[in-house]
């Protein structure tokens, strides 16, 4: 396979039923991958082959079984059967934990840019002479 470029970095083909979820992100090389390894993942009962790059195994099965346990959580919470349904109430809520995060994170890199610069100022009056 020559290395020409592809339209994604990761490629989830998870096919419940009817459903497949392909997350596209830029591009890649083939070469990256052949790299990867496949790995069964157990959701909803359904067994599904999954590639991910190799080392990641044991978190992609973690991964996979964090979504297990939300999915079956939230079916005996809110009596939503429907696989499809399930999975993107699943992903709305679980885009919704990341976008938090993200801000989270956002917030605490200005903070962290504040103190910084509040600490070389200090400094500096410091070891200006008086």
């Amino acid at each position: 396979m020559s290395p020409e470029k592809l339209d994604h970095t990761c490629v989830i083909h998870t096919c419940i039923g009817k459903l497949n979820i392909i997350i596209h992100n830029s591009f890649v090389t083939s070469s990256l991958i052949m790299s990867n390894q496949a790995v069964d993942v157990k959701i909803l009962g359904k067994i599904t082959r999954v590639n991910c790059p190799a080392g990641q195994e044991e978190s992609l099965i973690q991964a996979a079984q964090e979504l297990n346990d939300r999915l079956q959580m939230m079916s005996e919470k809110t009596k939503v059967t429907n696989e499809i349904n399930l999975l993107t109430i699943a992903a709305l809520n679980i885009c919704y934990e990341l976008q938090e995060k993200n801000q989270a994170s956002h917030h605490l890199s200005e903070r962290i840019e504040r103190l910084s610069a509040s600490l070389e100022d200090a400094l500096r009056r410091s070891s200006q002479p008086e």
